[in-house]
């Protein structure tokens, strides 16, 4: 049985779309727009399941994003 490891980011920015972050999370884009955010939240899933990934949040300055994964000692079976 694994914890989470849990990593927070924050900014004190203007925050984001939430509902295009939600679209770029799930859906491939031509202009790959987001590419990024979409191929970290993707690989975590893909390895450690969907309990699993990145989620976005505006705060009432800026944003956070949390990602969470498994933690645990030695490596991690991805049955």
């Amino acid at each position: 049985e694994y914890e989470n490891l849990i990593f927070i980011v924050s900014d004190n920015g203007y925050g984001v779309d939430l509902d295009e972050i939600r679209k770029l999370l799930n859906e491939s884009s031509s202009n790959n727009k987001g590419l990024a955010i979409k191929n970290v939240n993707d690989r975590i899933k893909l390895y450690f399941g969907d309990n699993y990934g990145l989620e976005f949040f505006n705060r009432k300055s800026g944003t956070t994003v949390i990602v969470i994964q498994p933690f645990g000692r030695g490596s991690v079976d991805n049955d």
